[in-house]
């Protein structure tokens, strides 16, 4: 998953893999320039699942949780979380890397204990 705090409020961002830590380097560049983000590896979170990842992001101030895990809505109660949370629908970084402008659109729309379910053809 990916992480995303703000630079005026100096919070941070996270998320997952090679692949997605590409993604992340790349949609600083592409629209984020407002944000910082970082993945789950260089944080040293790798080894976390769900609540205790979840803990330690919110532990840290990030905002957005970013991730393709499209069972951590059923899996945890994110309702009283001080992240929001934005599921990719797929795995796949030529169908994600397709669909950036509207992961960018969910991530600056993205709310506090919200889940946001972004269909990635």
């Amino acid at each position: 998953g990916g992480l995303f705090r703000d630079k005026d409020k100096s919070r941070e961002g996270k998320a997952y893999g090679d692949d997605f830590a590409l993604f992340c380097q790349e949609i600083t560049l592409w629209g984020l320039s407002g944000h910082i983000v970082v993945t789950a590896y260089e944080k040293g979170w790798s080894t976390l699942k769900n609540g205790s990842l979840l803990d330690a992001a919110e532990a840290e101030g990030f905002e957005v949780f970013l991730t393709t895990d499209k069972n951590l809505r059923y899996e945890q109660n994110l309702r009283h979380r001080s992240l929001a949370v934005v599921i990719l629908s797929t795995t796949s970084w030529p169908r994600i890397k397709q669909a950036t402008d509207s992961v960018l659109l969910a991530i600056e729309a993205a709310r506090s204990g919200k889940v946001s379910i972004i269909e990635i053809p």
